[in-house]
């Protein structure tokens, strides 16, 4: 599923998210490539005021990054029972691929595999280059 990475920020339990969320609304975007700090962000994005909009809502970009993922899993899980049932769903093994930038150190590939299990995605979860995703599929 491809969807925009943004979110809103105020609501806690049910945020909105992806395509959810207009462009004016109080979101963040983009909060993934916090994860490496050590990867120059585009000229629009600033450390400081991601650091200040996360702190006002007292989240983290960890915290952030695994309420995102929770939204994409529950709308994908919804979706598939949906179209499958849910004796299919029951019974079936599960397995999951995040995609992540090339260049991005370990730190930052364990911190989204730790958000992904927050998020409630159990089994295999497989990590692969945005690049290397591109070409395959």
């Amino acid at each position: 599923m491809r969807a925009p990475t943004r979110q809103e920020l105020k609501a806690r339990k049910d945020i909105r998210w992806g395509y959810e969320v207009q462009d004016a609304e109080d979101k963040i975007s983009y909060v993934k490539l916090f994860l490496d700090l050590g990867q120059k962000l585009p000229p629009w994005l600033s450390h400081r005021n991601m650091a200040a909009e996360l702190q006002l809502n007292g989240r983290t970009v960890e915290a952030a990054i695994a309420d995102f993922l929770k939204k994409i899993h529950e709308y994908t899980i919804k979706d598939l029972t949906l179209r499958w049932g849910e004796a299919f769903m029951r019974t079936t093994k599960r397995e999951y691929v995040l995609t992540v930038p090339a260049m991005w150190s370990d730190k930052a590939k364990n911190s989204t595999l730790q958000a992904a299990k927050q998020a409630g995605m159990t089994g295999k979860i497989r990590m692969i280059s945005e690049v290397r995703f591109r070409h395959i599929f």
